[in-house]
């Protein structure tokens, strides 16, 4: 067969338009989300870990298959109807085309961006794959007239080799793309950044004064010396390891206080704010915390069990962990709070978890919140005297071991939805 990409193949591979389309597009689009960052984000974050964030969330993975763990999944009787081709179809030469034929169905787990199994290499042969993406598993439809296992061995592997061709093609056309990605976030990012000083500069220079924003929070205002997060030791007797740090009230109450200022930061900014997702939207409180604080804030760092979305490390140890999540409703909740436990190891003893409602009932979702923490299992007591009016406190006991607790505050901010 003639290669072919348009709709009239939706069981081959590679179909679904040009590869240099893709990566052009992710290019248009990480320049978009720079352009849409609000003024006081670009002023004062520290661009060099923007631009590692953006390399990191537009990057095309290179496609693997693992095709030590292909299986069978299913087999039957059908038909094949050549009109409208969409799967993988041979035919026994010594049996008529209109017999009964037999389909087989194979999966064979990938890793990497399945748009690479969509998009065609700028290099590419003349006869298509076949094959369909579902989730991280490639389903290949066999349909065939042949009883000769063997054969039908042979053409499924031949289709799985010209697949791992294609792919690579496309791994080593993405690869230039994903190595220059930092410049290509960080170019955009200092020429933003040096406008909006030129621009400043200029309204200052017409003389007229400047009328702040009311309202305004200084999330960004980084101080000559930045904060160190101070650590608390239990003391040790005879020859026991070194303490371990633990994070005080100030400098807990501190480190929410900052992830609220850059919400309010961010609402100010509400186009840009409206389309960020759950990743986006934690990348932009762990600038801020950065910026203030000398202990690390990462995101998507192995934590005890599991990844998490913010954590803070001081000599090496996690003292703040937190979990970020636009509300869907009491049962995603319920899945964070088990997903901090599972990542909340023997040690850490202060932990959040951000809601963003884009619902327009803020009343509701609070509502909601107290009782479905005092649901849990884990659950031990409200803490009295915190003082938030869209915010809660709770202590709540590890996963392994009900005599040691930790903090748990729940904040809630009502965020635009577009």
């Amino acid at each position: 067969m003639s290669v072919q990409f348009s709709e009239e193949y939706p069981g081959s591979l590679f179909w679904n338009g040009s590869l240099l389309e893709l990566i052009q597009s992710q290019v248009r689009n990480l320049c978009a989300e720079i352009e849409g960052c609000g003024r006081d984000f670009v002023l004062g974050c520290k661009l060099e870990e923007v631009a590692d964030s953006l390399m990191r969330k537009y990057a095309l993975e290179p496609v693997r298959l693992h095709r030590e763990k292909v299986e069978m999944v299913e087999h039957g009787q059908t038909t094949i109807n050549p009109e409208k081709r969409t799967c993988l179809i041979f035919y026994d030469p010594n049996v008529a085309r209109t017999s009964v034929a037999t389909f087989y169905r194979f999966t064979v787990p990938f890793e990497g961006d399945h748009r690479l199994l969509m998009r065609r290499p700028s290099d590419y042969e003349t006869e298509l794959p076949w094959g369909e993406v579902v989730g991280s598993e490639l389903h290949i439809t066999c349909k065939t007239t042949s009883r000769d296992a063997g054969l039908i061995r042979s053409h499924i592997d031949d289709n799985l080799n010209r697949i791992e061709r294609w792919l690579t093609r496309a791994n080593r056309e993405v690869a230039p793309f994903n190595t220059g990605l930092m410049s290509t976030a960080l170019h955009p990012l200092q020429a933003r950044r040096h406008k909006l000083q030129q621009d400043h500069a200029i309204a200052e220079a017409v003389g007229f004064p400047i009328r702040s924003r009311a309202g305004a929070p200084d999330a960004y205002r980084v101080p000559v010396q930045r904060k160190k997060l101070p650590e608390l030791s239990v003391k040790t007797s005879g020859r026991a390891a070194p303490p371990d740090p633990h994070l005080d009230w100030t400098a807990y109450e501190g480190i929410l206080d900052t992830i609220g200022s850059m919400v309010r930061v961010l609402e100010l900014s509400p186009k840009a704010f409206a389309k960020m997702d759950e990743e986006s939207m934690r990348f932009m409180l762990l600038v801020p915390l950065n910026i203030h604080y000398e202990g690390q804030a990462t995101g998507e760092t192995f934590n005890y069990d599991g990844k998490t979305d913010i954590i803070i490390k001081v000599g090496g140890r996690n003292i703040f962990v937190a979990e970020c999540l636009i509300w869907d409703g009491p049962e995603y909740f319920r899945s964070k709070i088990e997903q901090l436990l599972g990542y909340t190891s023997w040690r850490d003893n202060k932990t959040a978890i951000i809601i963003f409602n884009r619902n327009k009932n803020l009343s509701a979702v609070l509502a909601q919140i107290p009782d479905l923490v005092r649901r849990h299992s884990n659950f031990k007591r409200e803490i009295a005297g915190y003082k938030n009016e869209t915010g809660f406190r709770f202590a709540l006991h590890h996963r392994d071991d009900k005599n040691r607790e930790f903090t748990l505050t729940v904040l809630v901010f009502d965020v635009p939805s577009g």
